[in-house]
C-alpha cells in the first residue's frame, strides 16, 4: 500500500485590513481621527474593511457630523468596504 500526500500550496493574493469601531456616537471627534488614520495607513491598499457596530447617530454631536464622516471617507476611498450596524438609537436623517 502506497501512501500519497496531497500537496496543498495555499496562495494568498493579499490580505484584508480590517478596522472595527463600536458605539462611536459619543466620540465623533475621535471617530473622525480614526477614519483619517485608516486613510493614511492604507493609501495603496484596495482591500480594506471597516466595521461599525452601531449607535452612530445618537449622542452629543450633530447627527450630520457623524454621518458625513463616513460619507467623506467613502468619497476619499471608494473601494473601501463598510459594514454598518445602525443600532438601537438611530433615527431617520
Amino acid at each position: 500500500m502506497k501512501i500519497t500526500s496531497n500537496n496543498y500550496n495555499p496562495n494568498f493574493n493579499g490580505t484584508t485590513q480590517i478596522y472595527a469601531i463600536s458605539d462611536s456616537h459619543q466620540k465623533t471627534r475621535k471617530t473622525r481621527a480614526f477614519l483619517s488614520k485608516i486613510l493614511q495607513d492604507s493609501p495603496q491598499d484596495d482591500n480594506v474593511l471597516l466595521l461599525n457596530c452601531g449607535d452612530i447617530f445618537k449622542g452629543i454631536y450633530p447627527n450630520e457630523l457623524e454621518r458625513d464622516s463616513y460619507i467623506k471617507m467613502k468619497e476619499a476611498k471608494p473601494d473601501i468596504e463598510m459594514v454598518m450596524t445602525l443600532g438601537n438609537n438611530s433615527k431617520t436623517l
